[in-house]
């Protein structure tokens, strides 16, 4: 959950194949070179020949394709659309070669990515996910499902239902869990190897926030049971989540020791109040800052560093909370200069 870390995650878990749900990765680069407005349409790509070959030869190889021809124009957007709804192979082919010049390009650009989001069991070996090395894990899915849901058009193409293509006309989201209990997006994948894989994505909102919740499962027998599946993890993963006080305003967090003066409280400058999952670790570091003279009340005095979820397997999400000194902190008295033994 963002601001939250994750609810739990399979131990010691090992890279697997993720099937489709490596589109999402797709769509995320993409949009990152080629971006787009929620609803936009954006740039149109054109259809030749290689991409009516690449299509056939998918198709015959049992792949999930989407419909194209000749001459057809598709816009960024649609293509999106085809890529992440009915999850064409062809497409994802094709956005990478318009993005990157080649899916090899592309690929590179996919792993870069995929290191700089922390994703470090993570291995794309193709663009759409159907070869079988491209593996990942359920807490570094949950990372890539976050970032790519702070996209506004990621978010907004996944969370319809169905879209309109020229060619291949009405195309319907795999996701059919799409709004029910909440469901917002992200995506399915199937594969022999893979299984089926669905990383999705809800929203709930506490105290005024709204906040957004992922997750995935791994390894389910068949689509329907991995969408049911995902349904009853979200919900009770809302189900588990509170706001709660973490840090309070003027909470004593630690203190200077004054020679001349004593101790001089540090305290916090503000409230920090968290959506945290039940049971969620919340680990604090203070991170003072040095006074080497005289400061009045209200000085800073660092910062106090508060980490939810810093275990391994989950997310960690970091804060900071701003501190300062209680009271002023005097300069020494005359005597006590000339009385103090060195």
């Amino acid at each position: 959950m963002e601001g939250a870390g994750l609810l739990a995650a399979t131990p010691n878990a090992h890279p697997q194949p993720i099937a489709s749900v490596a589109k999402v990765m797709t769509a995320l680069v993409v949009l990152q070179e080629k971006p787009l407005a929620a609803g936009e349409a954006g740039p149109l790509l054109q259809i030749g020949d290689q991409e009516v070959r690449e299509y056939a030869d998918a198709k015959a190889n049992g792949e999930s394709v989407v419909a194209v021809k000749q001459g057809e124009q598709l816009t960024e957007r649609q293509a999106l659309e085809g890529l992440l709804l009915p999850s064409g192979n062809n497409l994802a082919v094709l956005l990478s070669r318009w993005v990157a010049g080649s899916s090899q390009a592309f690929l590179a650009n996919m792993n870069s990515t995929a290191a700089a989001l922390g994703l470090r069991e993570t291995k794309f070996a193709d663009v759409s996910g159907f070869d079988p090395g491209t593996v990942s894990t359920p807490s570094d899915l949950v990372k890539l499902g976050l970032a790519a849901m702070k996209n506004p058009a990621f978010g907004d193409v996944v969370g319809q239902p169905q879209a309109d293509l020229p060619v291949a006309g009405t195309v319907y989201n795999v996701n059919y869990a799409i709004g029910q209990d909440g469901i917002t997006g992200i995506k399915t994948g199937t594969t022999p190897e893979a299984g089926a894989v669905y990383l999705f994505s809800g929203t709930t909102e506490l105290e005024g926030r709204k906040l957004v919740v992922v997750g995935v499962v791994q390894g389910q027998s068949a689509l329907p049971d991995a969408l049911t599946a995902g349904r009853t993890v979200l919900k009770a993963a809302k189900a588990a989540i509170t706001v709660q006080t973490v840090v309070s305003q003027d909470q004593v967090i630690g203190h200077y020791h004054v020679p001349w003066q004593g101790d001089v409280d540090v305290v916090a400058k503000q409230e920090m109040r968290l959506p945290l999952l039940r049971g969620s670790p919340v680990r604090y570091r203070l991170k003072g800052r040095r006074l080497t003279g005289a400061a009045p009340a209200g000085s800073d005095a660092g910062s106090l560093e508060v980490t939810v979820a810093d275990a391994p397997g989950l997310v960690a999400v970091r804060q900071q909370v701003p501190l300062a000194t209680a009271e002023e902190v005097t300069e020494p008295s005359p005597y006590w200069r000339l009385t103090r033994t060195s």
